[in-house]
């Protein structure tokens, strides 16, 4: 996210898929401290049979909106899109 000039305080919604909803859910101040004690996004937890690599337990999708800022690149100031998607 750095990249495109995102930080946490950019996502609006957040998925995360784990193997064991029982212990997705009780990392929930693990995730409260990643968004600095404020109001998490709006997110989904889906629990799953497994995920691509066998060791893995959980994997988190966010989706960050950046608007008007000046691209760490020097680019154009205004929207960074990904993959020619655009909102």
């Amino acid at each position: 996210m750095a990249h495109f000039g995102a930080t946490m305080a950019d996502v609006v919604e957040q998925r995360v898929y784990v193997t064991s909803i029982d212990e997705a859910t009780a990392a929930l101040e693990v995730r409260k401290a990643a968004y600095g004690g404020k109001d998490l996004p709006a997110s989904t937890m889906v629990e799953v049979s497994r995920l691509a690599l066998p060791q893995l337990k959980f994997e988190v999708v966010v989706i960050a909106r950046v608007v008007h800022r000046k691209p760490p690149d020097g680019g154009a100031v205004g929207q960074r899109h990904v993959g020619g998607l655009k909102p």
